[in-house]
């Protein structure tokens, strides 16, 4: 009925009905329709475990009898993380749920950062606890255990390389070459694997006032080689702790 209180005649009702209508149109050779359309809900997918080391994702895996036949998948999605995945959904969307994640809480990761300056007994507690003994944790220790006065001497010859004046023993003072490019242990993937040692250029600032010790930074200097040698540690990692039938990738 219109609001005048006159009858709709049939033509109008169904020239409403048209026009409302979805309705699909090709223009060059790319379908479209005449109407915004939604995708239909999400299906629901299971809750992703959290867990914390490799080994607790490898007896996941057994006790849940993971393996090809069911399709489910191990997906190494980096340095840092392991994704276990089903298969692949028989809806639209195609997804895999998930459903265990071993994420690697890594102490270097947390309590270092790279490229900024740190104040001296801070950057040697942090060699301390937050790398490995290898390569030349402990000599840079040892120097910079011992720098005296807050005076960094820049390299002459190359603008690179610099010095700092250290004790050498009780009395006697000297000037100490520091090393470059260093090699470094960090902790920064899982603990079941070996922390790929890599190079970093070690560099320290002097204070203008001439009152504080210098500060320290480390640069990462191996562009990016240990995500590869980590990724590559987890692979063989769960090949020796799991069935040869699962799927890692």
């Amino acid at each position: 009925m219109a609001e005048n209180g006159q009858q709709i005649s049939d033509s109008a009702v169904k020239a409403i009905q048209q026009s409302v209508e979805t309705k699909t149109i090709e223009v060059d050779g790319v379908n479209f329709v005449t109407r915004q359309v939604y995708d239909p809900p999400k299906a629901s997918t299971v809750e992703t475990l959290a867990i914390a080391t490799l080994s607790g994702l490898v007896e996941y895996v057994r006790t849940q009898r993971i393996s090809t036949p069911s399709k489910a998948i191990i997906q190494v999605e980096g340095p840092n993380a392991v994704a276990v995945k089903g298969p692949i959904s028989e809806d639209r969307s195609k997804q895999r749920d998930v459903y265990a994640r071993a994420t690697a809480h890594n102490a270097c990761a947390k309590g270092f950062q790279f490229g900024r300056y740190h104040a001296l007994e801070e950057f040697n507690i942090l060699l301390r606890t937050l790398f490995g003994e290898g390569g030349d944790r402990d000599a840079i220790i040892a120097v910079l255990g011992n720098v005296q006065g807050s005076k960094v001497v820049d390299g002459q010859a190359d603008g690179f390389s610099q010095a700092v004046i250290v004790k050498r023993n009780v009395v006697k003072v000297g000037e100490e070459q520091v090393k470059n490019p260093v090699r470094l242990q960090p902790y920064r993937t899982f603990d079941e694997i070996y922390q790929t040692q890599s190079e970093f250029i070690l560099r320290l600032k002097g204070d203008p006032d001439n009152e504080d010790p210098p500060t320290v930074a480390l640069f990462e200097a191996d562009g990016g080689a240990w995500v590869n040698n980590a990724i590559q540690g987890i692979v063989e990692y769960l090949k020796r702790e799991l069935p040869d039938e699962v799927v890692i990738g």
